[in-house]
């Protein structure tokens, strides 16, 4: 074979520093868009991007030429950086140091996107699965 050809996709979890719900509805859509385009940047493909205000998850194909590590670092790293420089925190905005991270079949793609989609409802409901909350 002369190309890679991956056939599994990363559900990413991670969260505000201490889990403070510092991700209000207002910044939303701006973080998801910034993460949306890091990973377009850094080649691994988003599939779907949404949270609450103390966490973010994350499903994408990744791009075999970059670690799990590097994607997250990068992910997290500019997402945090876009936050200081365009809202103002009482401290600087930080994430946790952890992530959680997840191989997904193409056959669950589907499904995740859908529990993802929902995450607001998920807490607000107390229908949240444990084993996709880090």
């Amino acid at each position: 074979m002369s190309r890679n050809d991956i056939q599994v996709y990363y559900h990413l979890i991670f969260g505000t520093k201490y889990r403070e719900n510092t991700i209000s509805s207002l910044l939303h859509y701006g973080i998801y868009g910034c993460i949306w385009n890091k990973c377009e940047e850094i080649k691994v493909k988003p599939i779907i991007v949404d949270g609450t205000e103390n966490h973010i998850h994350v499903l994408v194909k990744p791009n075999s030429k970059i670690t799990i590590s590097s994607m997250v670092h990068l992910i997290k790293g500019s997402s945090s950086k876009w936050l200081n420089e365009n809202h103002e925190f009482l401290e600087p905005f930080r994430w946790q140091r952890g992530y959680g991270i997840f191989s997904v079949s193409p056959k669950d793609v589907d499904m995740i996107t859908a529990y993802i989609k929902k995450q607001k409802e998920h807490h607000n409901n107390g229908t949240v699965e444990s084993q996709w909350e880090v």
